[in-house]
């Protein structure tokens, strides 16, 4: 079966069908464009904002959640919501919920999508996968974190398009400082998007020292340490999921990815 590589819901189906998934969850789920192109037998998504009316498109092995992702898994964690059934009598904490295919779009910041991932380690396990949306941003402006304000200075500069990735980037450096057990590579086709999986652990040199650091940068910063989001052309995926990897391990790397990302008619993304 040939998978596009260079869009969401491609993706996410390779992905699925590298694990045999069964069990998505999608954090941010908006108008379900992605969500209900997702072929899984049981799905959760959570938006506190769904443009649509969930109880209407709830079917068999299908659960939406309208809050907050913060929320969802605080009450995932406490059991006061359920996504595949009634608890059952005796159950432990290795019995909650796990998840084979996380996708987080949510709030396009390093703050919310860091937590999403790491609220979500506690649902997953050791062949999880999990898809960033928007994980590099275009230009300076699609960088910052505020979206009314990212537009507003946008508009001001006379850019054309109206593209808004925040400041996401910065939980794959997060990632590769503080989660040395996980791998990841960056899509750089279509909508950057970044995967992540568990691997043996990472002999990568932490570059940042703190979250605090890595949350203070900004897209000139970006700039200097692309090479740490491990930006890969999307057909490479395929021989790279599943290895430990670091950036050094890139013997060819997309040298050429920021490059390409600033020609882009910004206006397609």
């Amino acid at each position: 079966m040939n998978f596009d590589l260079s869009a969401s819901v491609g993706r996410i189906r390779y992905l699925a069908s590298l694990r045999h998934a069964r069990k998505y969850l999608e954090i941010g789920v908006r108008d379900g464009a992605t969500f209900f192109a997702v072929p899984l037998p049981l799905k959760v998504g959570v938006d506190p904002a769904f443009t649509f009316d969930p109880t209407e498109q709830e079917v068999s092995g299908t659960r939406f959640f309208p809050l907050p992702s913060s929320l969802f898994f605080h009450k995932l964690k406490k059991r006061q919501v359920e996504v595949w059934g009634p608890e059952k009598e005796g159950e432990t904490m290795e019995d909650r919920p796990r998840f084979d295919i996380i996708f987080i779009d949510g709030l396009h910041t390093f703050e919310q999508s860091y937590k999403d991932f790491t609220d979500s380690l506690e649902f997953a396990h050791e062949n999880t996968l999990w898809l960033f949306d928007d994980t590099v941003p275009c230009d300076k402006y699609s960088a910052i974190p505020n979206e009314e304000e990212s537009l507003r200075l946008r508009k001001e500069a006379g850019c054309p398009g109206s593209p808004w990735h925040g400041d996401v980037y910065k939980t794959v450096l997060a990632i590769h400082d503080f989660h040395q057990e996980y791998s990841y590579c960056t899509l750089m086709g279509g909508n950057p998007q970044t995967v992540v999986w568990k691997a043996e652990r990472s002999a990568r040199n932490p570059l940042f020292g703190s979250l605090q650091t890595i949350a203070r940068m900004r897209y000139c910063d970006l700039l200097t340490y692309h090479v740490v989001l491990m930006p890969v052309e999307d057909d490479q995926l395929p021989r790279l999921v599943g290895k430990c990897l670091s950036p050094a391990d890139l013997v060819n790397p997309f040298d050429n990815a920021l490059t390409a990302l600033m020609t882009k008619d910004h206006q397609n993304w």
